[in-house]
């Protein structure tokens, strides 16, 4: 037999603080009183909302990619821009680690550069960005300092578990916005203008690279040709009046 659970749900405000909270709500969304409601309704027990769960997770990608076989690092709060970081997390992220940890130690000589693709405002244009196929291209040499940090860190910690560290490729890679920090600063003429922050957190997880397969010879097709869809129908049509 199921079980019968009551949800009762009661909202209770002082008149105060009732008036103060719809301020700050759009007046389309109210156009009644707040009063106290009251939900029946039955639930077996084997049904999955009879004992309600919240699973948490430190990494986006937990369930996807097994920690035996993964070393990981995260930073939170990050004071380095997040737009930034972001650019260049994207920039490293599936490659091994080697060319990753060369390619940010060049990002910080100005000798490699970092595509901006999508917070590209305002961004100028670099003839080093020609080899990832943008014109937009920076050098954020401070994003490219705690990114090279943590990826030595996750590479510590499969050195510590046991992991081919030289066969090693970032396989997930994450950047997230902290809660910004406003601060003002005071000029000329009695002026105040916005002196705000915008951390970040990070998160990488390091796996080992998968062996690479040579894909079989298709004996079907010559070496060095490819049938478009209008020969591959007559060959079919061939084939089977020959039958």
């Amino acid at each position: 037999m199921p079980r019968r659970i009551t949800w009762k749900a009661v909202i209770a405000f002082s008149n105060h603080a009732r008036n103060s909270w719809l301020g700050t709500q759009p007046t389309w969304k109210f156009d009644a009183k707040l009063r106290p409601v009251k939900v029946d309704f039955d639930i077996a027990d084997d049904h999955p909302f009879a004992y309600p769960t919240v699973k948490m997770v430190r990494y986006a990608a937990v369930d996807r990619i097994p920690s035996a076989k993964s070393a990981r690092s995260r930073g939170s709060y990050l004071r380095v821009s997040f737009k930034n970081t972001r650019e260049t997390a994207q920039a490293i992220n599936g490659w091994k680690l080697q060319r990753a940890v060369k390619y940010l130690e060049n990002v910080q000589e100005l000798k490699e550069a970092v595509p901006m693709r999508r917070y590209a405002g305002s961004t100028g244009r670099s003839a080093q960005g020609k080899q990832f196929g943008v014109s937009k291209a920076r050098h954020p040499v401070k994003s490219a300092e705690f990114l090279l940090g943590l990826l030595k860190n996750a590479e510590a910690n499969a050195d510590t578990k046991g992991l081919d560290t030289s066969n090693l490729i970032v396989k997930h890679i994450q950047v997230n916005q902290a809660p910004k920090q406003r601060r003002r600063t005071y000029r000329a003429h009695g002026r105040i203008n916005p002196y705000m922050s915008n951390p970040c957190h990070v998160e990488l997880i390091l796996t080992e690279a998968d062996e690479a397969v040579t894909k079989a010879e298709d004996l079907s097709v010559s070496k060095g040709s490819r049938l478009n869809a209008r020969q591959r129908g007559a060959q079919r049509r061939r084939a089977i009046a020959s039958s």
